[in-house]
């Protein structure tokens, strides 16, 4: 705050050069702070991650055990269903032998009356006596064989009722301890959403949310992430009461990642677009610092311009990004040119740099691939040609305006479809 003062007391006393001494003391504290804050930011994102990845490791093994138990419990109930049938058979053998002790007892009465009218009193006695011990010792035989069967079936229906019971007790068991960790895990997931709506505060934060002072230029920009953090960026300051730096990007990947990876790009835009007046010199020196820390080999499109908002002359640098579009009064351009790859990917690159006349009331338009690569139900994608066409069919030259046609259009053609990437733009234009 004391630099900031000191600042702006020598500007109001008209000393600019102690000023701006004065405002980058202020400027390298602040992004001090706010690479400060990313940082622990990342750690608790990263600890949070690993947190959430062992819970869900618990959960599948827990998942598996389930399963497992599941399946015993189908083969004991395969078990119990192979008993019944068994019991049902030895019942329906137990009445055929009945009926068969029924019919050999009529057979042995008919023999019986034969034997009385052919022999003797005596012989058929004891015929008698004799069929009377079969038909006893062939029914004990019986009774034997069923109370074996029976006696054998109780025991095995026990046994699985006991190991059924076990099961059920055990997959109850399982069930509060899945319990407890779907709500472990959803006190992670909170306390991750609540991290993660801070660092898209910070994200938020780190743009610039002022606009030139000057009625000369007529700008406005806008970045809607697909998450709750994203790898999209813009950035524009004013070099002098002439000029306007400004540039667009987009990193490679979404998430934390991505929005870590933005906030070290944007720091060195800034950080050398205020030194440097060149956008080629200024994408050339990024790209070696980028490349040079890359350790995880991300990569970001940007297109950077240097602006005279005087003369209208635009001298712009782009690294592998999508066109920037200048809507005319009757039509609609391409600003076409690419001077390099995408940053990151190839140290020492020398860019090049072209420059081409904004005229007064013309608007510059950047966006991202969200914009043309925005789909719908069907997957198809909104597409250049039909940015164009909406750029086309506006009656407003206000910069505003414009960006607010273009995301209700695309959001009339996504219809329901979820938003898939960041959608980013910044439309600037000079007075007539």
């Amino acid at each position: 705050k004391c630099y900031i003062n000191l600042s702006e007391t020598h500007e109001k006393a008209g000393n600019l050069a102690q000023s701006r001494h004065y405002y980058d003391f202020y400027r390298t504290f602040s992004e001090k702070r706010k690479e400060i804050d990313m940082t622990q930011l990342r750690s608790a994102v990263d600890a949070e991650k690993v947190l959430k990845e062992l819970a869900l490791t618990q959960e599948k093994i827990k998942d598996q055990e389930l399963l497992k138990k599941q399946y015993e419990l189908k083969i004991a109930s395969n078990e119990l269903s192979e008993f019944d049938s068994l019991n049902r058979k030895l019942f329906a053998d137990l009445d055929k032998t009945q009926l068969e002790f029924v019919a050999l007892k009529q057979k042995s009465e008919i023999d019986s009356l034969h034997s009385i009218q052919q022999q003797m009193q005596s012989t058929a006695t004891i015929a008698r006596e004799r069929s009377l011990r079969n038909i006893m010792a062939i029914a004990a035989l019986a009774l034997i064989a069923v109370s074996f069967f029976i006696y054998r079936n109780y025991i095995q229906v026990t046994r699985s009722r006991k190991i059924l019971a076990e099961k059920n007790e055990m997959i109850e068991k399982q069930n509060k301890e899945l319990d407890s960790l779907n709500k472990i895990i959803a006190r992670h997931n909170e306390r991750m959403k609540k991290e993660l709506d801070v660092g898209k505060e910070i994200q938020m934060s780190m743009l610039p949310n002022t606009y030139p002072a000057t009625n000369r230029l007529d700008m406005y920009a806008l970045l809607d992430p697909a998450r709750e953090v994203g790898g999209d960026l813009y950035d524009f300051f004013m070099l002098d009461d002439d000029h306007l730096m400004f540039g667009i990007g987009d990193v490679s990947g979404k998430g934390v990642p991505a929005a870590l990876f933005m906030a070290v790009t944007k720091t060195l835009f800034k950080t050398h677009g205020t030194k440097l007046m060149s956008p080629a010199k200024i994408m050339t020196i990024v790209n070696h610092d980028i490349t040079a820390e890359n350790e995880h080999s991300m990569f970001v499109s940007y297109f950077i311009g240097n602006l005279n908002i005087k003369t209208g002359v635009l001298i712009y640098s782009n690294a592998g990004h999508l066109y920037p579009i200048i809507k005319m009064k009757d039509k609609s351009e391409l600003v076409k040119g690419l001077h390099g790859p995408v940053l990151g990917v190839l140290d020492h690159f020398d860019y090049k740099e072209e420059t081409v006349q904004l005229h007064p009331g013309e608007l510059l338009l950047l966006y991202t691939d969200g914009v043309t690569e925005a789909m719908n139900e069907v997957h198809d994608q909104y597409s250049e040609e039909r940015l164009i066409q909406c750029a086309n069919q506006l009656t407003s030259m206000n910069s505003k305006n414009m960006i607010d046609a273009i995301l209700k259009d695309i959001s009339a053609f996504r219809k329901q479809e979820e938003q898939s990437d960041d959608i980013t733009m910044l439309a600037l234009s000079i007075s007539v």
